[in-house]
């Protein structure tokens, strides 16, 4: 009878033991979510308090969505020609994370239908010094097909333009992830 209890003490305890290491994991997405979040607001709160440019607002609006657009919804199955048509948007580091990572030009195409972005908005974080660079980050809906089914992923992508002859490029991309549109990873 001892030994029953015993065992049954045992399973209990590396139950609570995983229960703990899965929570910690649940922990660590919420608190990712919940910083992402408090970043949107900040952001909103920042353009709307530091009185961001309407005509700027609209141009890095118009430059995101636009970009968005040639990352996703691009049919072409070359590599490089996928790539050369990021060129208007991007500049510096950004060039460096996007270049396929090998010269060659192979036909890539799983086979799968495109995405289509929609429901694009960007805020805009000001800088003290009104130098350069701005800090944008992005939400965003990518719509697509698995199984002949359509599925959406909630999206969120962070990046920091510069001015490069009077246009506005994406030079670094800090993240692009997908999010919970609640908040919640319940």
């Amino acid at each position: 009878m001892k030994k029953r209890y015993g065992l049954i003490t045992a399973v209990m305890i590396v139950g609570l033991e995983l229960s703990a290491c899965g929570n910690s994991s649940n922990t660590k997405q919420q608190a990712t979510i919940s910083s992402q979040k408090k970043e949107i607001s900040q952001l909103e709160s920042a353009a709307s308090d530091n009185g961001v440019q309407t005509q700027t607002k609209a141009v890095v609006q118009g430059k995101m969505t636009n970009f968005l657009k040639a990352l996703y919804e691009n049919k072409e199955r070359n590599l490089t020609k996928r790539y050369n048509a990021l060129e208007p948007y991007i500049t510096g580091k950004a060039e460096e994370q996007l270049k396929p990572k090998s010269s060659d030009t192979v036909e890539n195409d799983d086979g799968l239908k495109s995405p289509t972005v929609t429901d694009v908005k960007s805020y805009i974080q000001e800088s003290q010094t009104n130098a350069d660079p701005k800090q944008v980050l992005t939400t965003y809906t990518m719509n697509y097909d698995v199984n002949k089914k359509q599925s959406q992923s909630y999206m969120v992508i962070s990046v920091s333009l510069t001015k490069e002859n009077g246009q506005w490029k994406i030079n670094k991309i800090n993240y692009n992830t997908s999010i919970n549109k609640e908040g919640s990873n319940d």
